[in-house]
């Protein structure tokens, strides 16, 4: 040990022994005035309670502690009663729900759906089952396998026992609930019917003049202290009511109880591969795209997207509630992406779609890509547009053709004499003149009134005048969809070779349409 080292003494040692405790009173102190040292439960007297005292961070050092000085000579370091401070959890305020003033069928229903429905309606509307030879046409081109399961009297049976209206009538919490839902929509009241199943079901009938909205109790049980949610599927009913679904919706049920009875373990393997006619693909398409504007129709009348996702997830209630497949607030869940990959089931094997439909109950149908559908919906300038309406009622649109232009109606060196028949929803409008040979078409000064309301789909026929009239192909465009105004719209859009057949023409044709938008007062609908 070097001379000019200090050395130990008992006057140094006392004082460190009286620093080092003196550290360690300070910490115990301010461990046990922040709840994590064992104390006495009898108060100190003359101890104030600190509210404002926070816990040391993780890592604080004793230095950093700043606790106040707690105590007196005469207070054991026991009897201090720590403040314990509660942990605030912010509060999430559920934004209120949206509601516009008005919509119309239009506002409501896919693109998709107006343009199948146009397809298919023809060919649906007998409501005799065994004059539906459309059935007869999907037995002849896939099989065997699937005239197996074709009894019309069966199919029959299945659609008078899934559209029954048998049960009790709603109570009046109920029937004010539809009465609100259809308020919204602006359409009018069915007459609710509430029916003992053990089946989950709500649907629509329309039997002896009258409308009926039938609700299974196990439905109303599944969405027992969900009423908002219920509005949702309330509202989704009649939502098919106002898009004027019903008698289609009548006709894809009697192809779902074809489709359910097949037996998948005779389907040859040839027929696993089997498109549907293009009648049907079309059906089963139109399906998906008819709940998708009903959903949003329940949305507008639960007024929140969140409530909407929640009611469709519970229709799924044997699914994990946490599936990162069925939460749209998941940051894998990619809803445009979803809808960018839907099935075109007229481009699809039957059979694949009968493996969906065996897997799932009717009514979960498609909720995978309906929950991405309506994510997408609720996030767009189109809903947001919506809601902003404040008018009570919608503008009553008068549109007018001016002029039609097509291009690409034949390949090089080939031409068409062509003329357009144009359409609102299957009813003829006009007839164009016949223009010359070739392969485009122009159309001028036509002047003709097609549509009076906002987002109306106007179809379009294009044919080669000759001793026999051959279908070309066909478009459709909706004037004033993105806000009608006084004034010249030009639309644009493609021309679709398979409008009536299928076809692997891969030609580009463009048609162009010139319609004059004029506000002509109201629609009281």
């Amino acid at each position: 040990m070097s001379d000019h080292e200090p050395q130990p003494g008992p006057t140094n040692s006392r004082a460190i022994v009286t620093c080092v405790a003196a550290s360690i009173a300070a910490v115990a102190i301010s461990l046990i005035y922040a709840g994590y040292w064992p104390h006495s439960a009898t108060p100190a007297a003359n101890v104030p309670p600190n509210p404002s005292f926070t816990p040391p961070a993780h890592g604080d050092s004793a230095e950093n502690l700043n606790s106040p000085t707690l105590v007196d000579d005469a207070s054991p370091v026991e009897t201090l009663e720590p403040t314990i401070t509660e942990v605030q959890r912010p509060v999430v305020v559920e934004a209120p729900p949206r509601f516009p003033a008005h919509v119309s069928r239009f506002d409501l229903a896919t693109r998709d759906e107006l343009l199948y429905a146009h397809w298919i309606s023809p060919f649906v509307s007998s409501s005799d089952v065994r004059q539906w030879t459309w059935i007869k046409e999907l037995v002849n081109q896939t099989g065997k396998w699937v005239g197996t399961a074709v009894d019309f009297g069966k199919i029959a049976d299945a659609i008078q026992q899934g559209l029954s209206i048998e049960g009790q009538p709603a109570l009046s919490k109920l029937d004010d609930l539809v009465q609100d839902c259809a308020q919204r929509l602006g359409v009018a009241k069915p007459t609710v019917i509430v029916r003992s199943s053990s089946t989950p079901a709500a649907y629509l009938v329309d039997a002896h003049s009258e409308t009926f909205l039938v609700l299974t109790s196990e439905m109303l049980q599944l969405f027992d202290g969900a009423e908002d949610e219920l509005r949702f599927i309330v509202g989704r009913e009649l939502g098919h009511l106002k898009c004027e679904h019903l008698e289609v919706r009548r006709a894809t049920l009697g192809l779902i109880t074809v489709l359910n009875a097949v037996n998948q373990r005779v389907v040859p393997e040839e027929g696993q591969f089997a498109l549907p006619t293009l009648l049907v693909g079309r059906m089963l398409t139109w399906m998906r795209e008819a709940e998708i504007s009903a959903d949003r129709a329940g949305l507008i009348c639960c007024g929140r997207p969140q409530t909407a996702y929640n009611a469709l997830a519970r229709l799924l209630h044997g699914l994990p509630s946490g599936s990162e497949m069925l939460d749209p607030n998941h940051p894998d869940f990619d809803a445009q992406r979803i809808v960018d990959n839907f099935e075109r089931w007229e481009q699809e094997p039957l059979f694949k779609f009968v493996t969906l439909l065996q897997q799932q109950s009717v009514a979960a149908l498609f909720i995978p890509q309906r929950l991405g559908a309506l994510k997408s919906y609720a996030e767009s300038d189109e809903y947001e547009a919506l809601l902003a309406r404040t008018k009570l009622t919608d503008t009553k649109t008068l549109v007018v053709v001016d002029s039609i232009e097509a291009l690409g109606l034949a390949d090089p060196g080939a031409g068409v004499s062509p003329f357009v028949r144009c359409f609102k929803e299957n009813v003829a409008l006009f007839r164009t003149k016949t223009d010359q040979w070739g392969a485009t078409g122009h159309w001028t000064n036509i002047e003709r009134i097609v549509g009076d309301q906002p987002g109306q789909p106007i179809y379009f026929e294009i044919w080669n005048d000759g001793f026999f009239d051959e279908f070309v192909g066909g478009f459709v465009i909706y004037p004033g969809s993105q806000g009608a105004s006084d004034g010249i719209e030009t639309v644009t859009t493609r021309i679709l070779w398979n409008w009536k057949n299928r076809t692997d023409q891969a030609r580009h044709g463009i048609a162009t349409v010139k319609v004059r938008i004029a506000q002509t007062g109201v629609n009281d609908e």
